[in-house]
């Protein structure tokens, strides 16, 4: 959970899906998951050890 509003994805009552699950912060959060040079909170999700 992001609870400091780190990565905004963006807001589903004023945007599509597609919009916001391909949106810039997305993207930055996918392409960190693999890149540690980007500081993203998914790659110390305990649901994201799992999924690999």
């Amino acid at each position: 959970m992001d609870y400091g509003l780190e990565h905004v994805l963006g807001n589903l009552l004023e945007s599509s899906f597609e919009s916001v699950f391909w949106g810039p912060e997305m993207q930055r959060v996918l392409s960190g998951r693999e890149d540690e040079s980007i500081d993203v909170l998914c790659r110390t999700c305990e649901v994201w050890a799992f999924s690999r």
